[in-house]
């Protein structure tokens, strides 16, 4: 799971870690950043 607009850690680098995992799913969180836990609590509740 990672925040859309994250500038430190990037969806691409996220992509290049699932795509290692067997059978992982990628979530990517519109309208966060680096803290999607905080910037965007009630979707990522949702998404877990």
């Amino acid at each position: 799971m990672c925040g859309a607009h994250d500038a430190e850690d990037t969806v691409r680098k996220h992509a290049f870690v699932a795509d290692l995992i067997p059978d992982a799913v990628l979530h990517v969180i519109d309208g966060a950043g680096h803290f999607p836990t905080l910037e965007a609590p009630d979707t990522v509740t949702e998404t877990l």
